[in-house]
């Protein structure tokens, strides 16, 4: 049964007390932060004048530090509501389906940088010297590098929701509504908190990229944490990088204790884990309030309530496997084979009249060269960090324990330990085609991570001491039954590391200490490149190249694999 932790019968009577002050001082608080940001957005500004200095006094830290973050939850509550809408209906509606689930797998592959290129020639076009222009294109590219693993999380949530939930929602007549936020929305909640918990990670990754931008050749520094860190770099200010460190340090401690901790505690009850007894400071707090405790039922009666409709008769099983048909098979591979074509052709079309032919040969081996990196990264991620993950996910006092460290060491933006990788290459001379290389793993190791631990706890109790039972051997054990119930997680985390690997590989293929810069031949220092010296015709090559060498390994490697193992493995 469900905990809840607000819905108190006892309260008969509002009591106003201080703790209620302070709860709803925080949320007026939270308006004001909100509304004070929108209004500063359409403030006139000039892009090659104001915005090339970053003060690196660290007394402007927390403001800095500030407007970083709120970037990042503007950027994550638009995706949590792509999420909903649209992983709902690609897991609910076949037509929908084959669309949304390619189109997903084209766009996560397109690189972050491209993305703001992009969004920033756009909306400097629409809003002249306004500062909406670049706070819109960096928000956009956070929300980029945060939606498409949370979706595609919550779309695998959904597609194998077991057969008694559905039976569950016909018994009490659900609506589809009711259906979604009873039970399909806590179901997804183990998968769909630990991939938040990666994205917030990404978000420091981009976010660091992203703010100090270059616009016609100029580079922009738009205030904020990244920034700061960028400009510090440029200048070989080591102490204002260590300032930096700690600045989201603490930033990280901050909304782990507010955020995370609250739904991993809420998460644990719904899903009756049988795990050590959590508390949270934030949901201690709210239960020392009156006003929220009896507004709390209220609010989620508003919410399942909000559309009332006719209870559905559920026909359909959504478990059930499709029919394998060899014409439905043909079909979806035609249609691969046409998307890539289409994405090809409309390159070479507007790209390749201006750019030599010997320049496309280029780029396809520098892509060739990329691919062995982003397959090197995610094998030595799986040997590295699935036993890892199974010994965590195996031990609820270890998780608790480790939960907090591994949820820092995820959000810290590995693009801040760059420059100090960057001074051992250049003082020791080492070779940047080697020792560049090993930096992938920083920006995809964690979804392995993540998935596996969240697929070893979700693994059936019973089940689980049913099996031990029988005096198996400890290999035997985890070979026939811990790796094949958690083989679909361990796919949908190297899916996801691989896809990015191949956004960060911009970034770990190229990066610089003060006035000096190494780089190693690749794709994606080949699109970096492209980007600072506004070659837009070179940009789109490179990027349609990258996003093709993507779609035609998770076509030919990725998709079979993970259909095979959930067919064949899944518990």
């Amino acid at each position: 049964m469900k905990i809840d932790q607000f819905s108190r019968k006892d309260l008969t009577s509002f009591q106003f007390n201080h703790w209620d002050i302070i709860a709803i001082f925080s949320v007026v608080l939270l308006f004001f932060n909100f509304a004070w940001f929108t209004q500063s957005l359409f403030e006139p500004v000039n892009f090659t004048a104001e915005m090339q200095h970053i003060d690196l006094n660290p007394i402007w830290l927390p403001y800095y530090t500030f407007r970083s973050f709120t970037r990042m939850m503007i950027a994550m509550v638009l995706s949590l509501a792509f999420t909903f809408s649209i992983g709902t209906l690609a897991a609910k509606n076949k037509l929908a389906e084959k669309i949304i689930i390619p189109l997903i797998d084209i766009l996560q592959s397109v690189p972050i940088i491209g993305f703001i290129a992009a969004s920033i020639l756009l909306l400097i076009t629409i809003f002249p010297q306004k500062l909406f222009a670049l706070e819109a294109a960096i928000i956009f590219g956070i929300f980029t590098a945060q939606v498409w693993n949370i979706t595609l999380s919550f779309y695998q949530s959904i597609k194998t929701l077991p057969k008694h939930y559905q039976e569950t929602s016909m018994v009490f007549h659900l609506s589809r509504w009711k259906r979604f936020w009873i039970i399909e929305v806590p179901h997804s909640l183990p998968g769909l908190l630990s991939n938040i918990m990666v994205s917030m990670s990404q978000s420091w990754f981009y976010v660091v990229v992203s703010e100090a931008i270059h616009v016609s050749q100029v580079q922009i520094f738009l205030p904020g944490l990244g920034s700061y860190i960028e400009f510090a770099n440029k200048n070989g200010d080591l102490k204002s990088l260590y300032y930096a460190i700690i600045a989201m340090f603490v930033m990280i401690l901050i909304y782990d204790r507010l955020i995370f901790k609250p739904l991993q505690v809420w998460q644990a009850k719904l899903n009756e884990q049988d795990m050590p007894q959590q508390s949270s400071f934030i949901i201690n707090f709210l239960q020392k309030t009156t006003w929220v405790k009896q507004k709390w039922p209220l609010l989620k009666r508003s919410i399942v309530d909000a559309f009332p409709e006719k209870s559905t008769k559920y026909a359909k099983n959504n478990n059930a496997k499709p029919i394998k048909h060899i014409w439905s098979q043909l079909l979806s591979w035609l249609s691969e084979i046409t998307m890539i074509a289409i994405i090809l052709i409309s390159t070479f079309w507007w790209v390749t009249p201006s750019l030599y032919f010997d320049e496309v040969i280029q780029v396809l081996k520098l892509g060739l060269i990329t691919s062995i990196r982003v397959f090197v990264t995610v094998i030595m991620s799986l040997l590295i960090w699935v036993p890892i993950g199974i010994w965590i996910g195996r031990r609820p006092a270890v998780s608790e324990l480790f939960q907090p460290i591994i949820q820092f060491l995820a959000a810290y933006p590995p693009n801040a330990i760059y420059p100090f990788c960057a001074i051992l290459i250049i003082d020791y001379h080492l070779d940047p085609n080697i020792w560049l290389s090993p930096l992938m793993i920083l920006g995809a190791q964690w979804y392995i991570l993540f998935n596996v631990i969240t697929g070893t706890q979700m693994l059936p109790k019973d089940l689980l001491m049913a099996i031990s039972s029988f005096n198996i051997s400890n290999l035997s054990y985890y070979r026939k039954v811990i790796l094949p119930g958690i083989f679909p997680y361990i796919i949908t985390g190297a899916i996801a590391a691989a896809g990015g690997a191949w956004n960060v590989c911009i970034i770990t293929e190229s990066v610089s200490w003060s006035n000096q810069s190494i780089h190693a031949d690749g794709l994606g220092y080949y699109i970096k490149l492209a980007i600072e010296e506004g070659e837009y015709e070179k940009i789109s090559l490179g990027i349609s190249i990258m996003c093709c060498y993507v779609l035609f390994y998770n076509r030919l490697i990725w998709q079979p694999l993970y259909r095979w193992i959930e067919g064949k493995y899944s518990m």
